[in-house]
């Protein structure tokens, strides 16, 4: 199971890629190819001069094989709340969906 650590640092990556300061692919590996090409489609939707950083993650498991994430994500004055759902495909936890706001 994903670990607050982890998760901290896929909310990280994602910030990023909705900020602009990262290429989607970079996460692809992380996310099924569904919640990936919605990731490509958001675009940057987080508006932010500086750099996004991405506080702790809070994690709830509504059932075996599932976690769910709400990361704070820091951006200058403003702060947003990525969320993200995990589910274990095989050996490996894919993010399935995600919203920010």
């Amino acid at each position: 199971m994903p670990d607050e650590r982890s998760l901290r640092g896929l909310g990280q990556a994602m910030a990023e890629v909705l900020a602009g300061r990262r290429a989607p692919a970079t996460v692809a590996e992380h996310l099924t190819a569904r919640a990936h090409a919605e990731l490509v489609r958001a675009g940057s939707m987080i508006d932010t001069r500086r750099a996004p950083v991405a506080g702790r993650a809070h994690l709830h498991r509504p059932r075996e094989g599932v976690v769910e994430a709400c990361v704070l994500v820091h951006c200058g004055e403003r702060t947003r709340v990525l969320a993200v759902r995990l589910e274990r495909h095989g050996a490996q936890w894919l993010c399935t969906d995600f919203e920010t706001a």
